[in-house]
């Protein structure tokens, strides 16, 4: 004969199920109150930030629902057998995982304080619920059908929300001009201008975009705003120096100028930013202002069991501890964009515009470290990884320490880069067969750049973001669009800060561009070039003296190019010159010399110029910008 349940105990047990929901939907709301705080006052950005699914405002709520919900359901069954224990041990136990799921949303909280902090004050909200156990109750029992049916009336809605945002921004647009040409900004990641057979390289790397530089301009010393992803691609889309902007390791590009992709958008242009960069490219740092359509992480945009479970805090420490056991893939993994992927995903997105002008911005991540290459892809140049080494070498090289590297690796890297470089030249080469295949070259303003370039041993550093150096700032660039001149080579240095002036400029705005500095076009018909400033702003890494440090770790540093000469200004206040017509690789420092100093001041006044916003000042055809008297 089966034991009935007493009342009492079923009534216990529908009650801690009932407070566990009840819970869980007030957690959900609050932790996303603090992601929209953390976002309204600038606050830094972290990895739960980049892998922020755009459902979230949905999914996070309903993820701590189903969370606090099993929690629920086991604190019901100890209270059939054991209702006194379950009683006691619920209002600490849900009250510490509410506060634990806000506070893991506060990084800068120690991860032993977060919980130290969850554990006290959910003791001190179970006791004060104890204290007023009816009144508590009857809170729950009165607002809970509520607060179930407003998350199953709101979820659907913010779901259709976020798949409609991009219809929704397209049918807001104002009516384009007649006639108006696309706008297509390519960036190749880490591609450094002297490892392109374009530009003189002895390795046959880049034939198809030496093809498309013929059909257009050619820059020969264009020269990126930083060293690194974030800083040069905001000042690529803002035309602002890096030290305009908000931009760094931490914290997103701040609201205070236009984009691009705003100004074109303002303009009746449909706007899409597809990159591979997922981490510094990522919309957390607000580089997706303007776009209908910005795709970082694939999984960004998905809605599965993974996104779900993890959409939440505690929901993501689940996760994570599923995945060191090997139950689930890593967190951080996400699916790989090459460049093949990407533009197909460009020519689908140009393909359902049916006509309608449109300013894509596509970021290839192709050469940047591991090195790389697509499955199925060939090797092309020198020593080729083989062997397990070879392969951790290469997976490993960002994190390496390369005070005892050795020769072989050094060379197997540079080899693995070049091989990257040419993959990307095939795949940019394909891309624009299939733009002329649709008839698209004659009225697209197409611009092909990189945002950085990478050192590979010179001056003893690897990588990028470490200097100040023309390996990591000599990038390459090519405008072709209509009315542009074929094969035109501009010798003088010229910066991609410029890049958004010039794109108004070619559309025929230029009087109501909103983006200061100058047309590239200038330097095509004859204009002076205007002196170009690079930085770096890191953070020390660290506070020792060590003087194997890489420069760009021991503070801010700026640089301008300007006479075929680069000045250098350290966080020190050491200054370098160099002559980029006899030493290209900068190891003749020219501050060296007791005759410097005539040399050295024209640069520190023009780095004060355009410090304090004076360098962008109508210039006269034909007369340098930078103040040097010969």
């Amino acid at each position: 004969m089966n034991e009935t349940i007493p009342a009492p105990r079923l009534r216990t047990a529908g009650m801690l199920l009932a407070l566990a929901v009840w819970t869980g939907l007030l957690a959900g709301v609050a932790e996303l109150g603090v992601i929209a705080a953390r976002g309204a006052v600038g606050a830094r950005v972290t990895s739960d930030l980049l892998r922020l699914n755009r459902h979230s405002s949905w999914m996070l709520p309903a993820s701590n629902l189903a969370i606090f919900a099993a929690i629920g359901g086991v604190l019901a069954a100890i209270a059939i057998a054991f209702p006194q224990l379950a009683r006691r041990v619920a209002g600490p136990v849900l009250g510490m995982l509410a506060f634990a799921a806000v506070f893991q949303r506060v990084p800068s909280l120690h991860e032993g304080a977060k919980w130290a902090l969850a554990c006290g004050l959910g003791l001190q909200a179970s006791r004060l619920v104890r204290g007023h156990a009816a009144g508590f109750a009857r809170l729950v029992r009165w607002t809970l059908p509520a607060m179930l049916v407003g998350a199953a009336v709101a979820g659907p809605i913010l779901h259709r929300r976020v798949v409609d945002s991009e219809a929704r921004a397209l049918a807001n647009l104002p009516a384009p001009a007649t006639n108006t040409p696309n706008v297509l900004l390519l960036v190749l990641d880490t591609v450094r201008a002297d490892h392109l057979s374009m530009y003189g390289y002895e390795r046959e790397t880049s034939p198809n975009l030496a093809s498309i530089a013929a059909m257009g301009v050619r820059f020969d010393q264009a020269r990126s705003a930083a060293p690194w992803t974030l800083p040069s691609h905001a000042s690529l889309l803002t035309g602002r120096w890096p030290f305009e902007l908000s931009a760094d390791e931490d914290h997103a590009m701040n609201r205070v100028h236009p984009t691009m992709a705003e100004t074109l958008a303002a303009r009746g242009y449909a706007t899409a930013g597809l990159v591979a960069n997922t981490y510094y490219c990522n919309a957390a740092y607000g580089l997706d202002r303007g776009f209908a359509r910005f795709e970082d992480c694939y999984e960004n945009s998905q809605v599965n069991l993974g996104e779900f479970v993890r959409g939440s805090a505690l929901g993501r420490l689940l996760y994570r501890g599923a995945a060191v056991m090997e139950l689930c893939p890593p967190i951080e993994a996400n699916e790989g964009k090459n460049a093949e992927r990407l533009n197909r995903d460009l020519l689908s997105w140009i393909d359902a515009r049916k006509g309608q002008p449109f300013f894509a911005f596509v970021n290839y991540l192709d050469a940047h470290d591991p090195y790389l290459l697509p499955e199925g892809d060939h090797r092309r140049f020198g020593l080729k990884p083989e062997t397990p080494e070879d392969f951790a070498t290469l997976r490993g090289w960002h994190d390496s320490n390369k005070q005892n590297v050795t020769d072989r690796q050094v060379n197997l890297v540079r080899d693995a880069y070049d091989d990257c470089i040419a993959y990307l030249d095939g795949q940019i080469g394909a891309l624009m067969k299939e733009l002329e295949g649709r008839k698209l070259l004659d009225d697209t303003i197409v611009i092909i750049t990189s945002d950085h370039g990478e050192q590979l041993g010179e001056h003893r550093l690897y990588g990028h973001g470490r200097s100040l150096y023309s390996k990591e700032l000599h990038v390459p660039l090519i405008v072709l669009a209509p009315g542009v001149p074929q094969g035109a080579i501009v010798a003088e240095p010229a910066s991609l800060r410029d890049v958004p002036a010039t794109v108004l400029g070619l559309l025929g705005l230029a009087a109501q561009s909103p983006f200061p500095g100058g047309s590239l076009a200038d330097a095509w018909t004859g204009r002076a070039a205007r002196p170009v400033l690079s930085e770096v702003a890191h953070r020390p890494k660290t506070t020792s003296r060590n003087p194997n440090r890489p420069p760009a770790w021991r503070g801010p540093m700026a640089s301008i190019v300007a006479e075929n000469k680069v000045y250098i200004r350290n966080a020190d206040g050491r200054e370098e010159l160099y002559d980029l017509t006899a030493d290209p690789d900068e190891t003749n420092d020219l501050a060296k010399s007791s005759a410097a100093e005539p040399l050295l001041n024209p640069f520190r006044a023009t780095l004060e110029r355009i410090k304090t916003g004076q360098a962008d000042v109508p210039r006269v055809a034909g007369k340098s910008a930078f103040p040097i008297r010969r």
